[in-house]
């Protein structure tokens, strides 16, 4: 029993979640307001792949808990990578999809997936989940980006750990840019300055708007960029422009926006979201290709911002070990894995057991070049 007053309950229509649950987390990352966004604008249900689910826990009448859940029918937009697994089970002739996720959809940030207002047993809640999933033919049941705290949730001993790479950006009370260059290897320091040189060199001006400062045609020429980039890599984005708007009309004051001008024609866009003294990104694009403005607009510009604002944290994403040269912490974020059929979980438990050593490896080395652990 999760607690004796309590029962859980499963549906799938988000419009069921009780309202309540946005003023529960500190975080917007996990109110009801912004999965709706995801809804709303459709980009889950339908054939995107992602049907939510909702595992909720009512004290009487009244919701006090509830984890979301995903439906998957393919493994797109979830940054923790298991193709190799549903190639295996197709070389069995065995389904791997339907199977069901436990995360925030595109958005490969360490959140809690544990929204409580109750004094709650986690870890015979997750039992339960596992239970559905069994019942309803779920090949697996995968939890995401979580903290390495949640780990302790997991008690039965079926559930197999992953480690997935994070780079984040630490302010230490910096008091501009250069301070913060200080604080890097002199070849680094150097690239990075050679970097912003030639922005300026080009001409190329860069500048922020935040809240209310932001049009809707900031915004669509932040989404003209980011559809011309993934279009230039023959991919197709899997949020709409529609998304964009709902964020903007729900959290407009949590939006960061820089835009770049070449002779004050608007060239290039990146888009932030501000949660608490933290910054999350980033989604970019721009309308041509342009030495080092990836770099600028990515990573130089909202160190920047954060710098001035005082602001604790950049989340720089996951993936892409050079980050580290540019000042950005490695870290894990980890997932929990369940395999309903007990003739793959020797093999997946085997699979997530080397790679989470050649990680721990990899890891060592990266923080030999991580500064922020070098110098405080």
């Amino acid at each position: 029993m999760i607690n004796k007053k309590c029962k859980i309950d499963y549906f799938k229509n988000i419009y069921q979640l009780d309202d309540s649950f946005n003023k529960k987390s500190s975080s917007l990352f996990e109110t009801k307001t912004f999965l709706k966004i995801f809804a709303d604008s459709n980009c889950i249900g339908g054939n995107s792949g992602w049907n939510p689910i909702f595992s909720v826990i009512h004290e009487g009448n009244k919701q006090v808990g509830f984890i979301p859940m995903f439906e998957k029918y393919n493994s797109y937009g979830e940054y923790v990578f298991d193709w190799e697994w549903a190639n295996f089970y197709n070389r069995y002739q065995v389904k791997y999809y339907p199977k069901l996720v436990i995360a925030l959809p595109f958005t490969p940030i360490v959140t809690n997936k544990f929204i409580i207002n109750k004094d709650i047993k986690i870890n015979e809640w997750i039992n339960d989940i596992v239970d559905f999933a069994t019942k309803k033919n779920y090949s697996s049941v995968h939890f995401l980006h979580l903290n390495k705290n949640h780990l302790d949730f997991f008690s039965n001993e079926e559930f197999f750990f992953r480690n997935t790479f994070t780079f984040d950006w630490l302010n230490k009370g910096f008091k501009n840019f250069d301070e913060y260059l200080l604080k890097l290897s002199s070849k680094n320091r150097k690239k990075i300055k050679q970097e912003r040189r030639k922005i300026d060199d080009q001409n190329i001006i860069t500048y922020k708007k935040t809240g209310s400062e932001i049009t809707l045609d900031d915004l669509q020429l932040f989404y003209n960029c980011y559809l011309k980039t993934y279009h230039n890599h023959y991919s197709t984005p899997y949020l709409n422009f529609n998304f964009f708007i709902k964020l903007y009309e729900n959290f407009k004051d949590k939006i960061v926006l820089f835009i770049s001008e070449l002779n004050k024609e608007k060239i290039a866009s990146s888009f932030f979201l501000l949660d608490d003294d933290k910054l999350f990104g980033r989604y970019w694009g721009s309308l041509d290709f342009f030495p080092n403005l990836h770099f600028e607009l990515c990573f130089y510009q909202p160190i920047e911002y954060c710098i001035k604002n005082n602001i604790s944290y950049f989340n720089a994403g996951i993936q892409g070990a050079h980050k580290v040269l540019k000042g950005m912490s490695p870290n894990f974020s980890y997932s929990a894995h369940y395999i309903v059929d007990k003739d793959f979980r020797e093999p997946i438990r085997l699979f997530c057991k080397k790679e989470t050593a050649k990680n721990e490896i990899s890891m060592e080395n990266l923080s030999k070049h991580d500064r922020n652990k070098l110098i405080n």
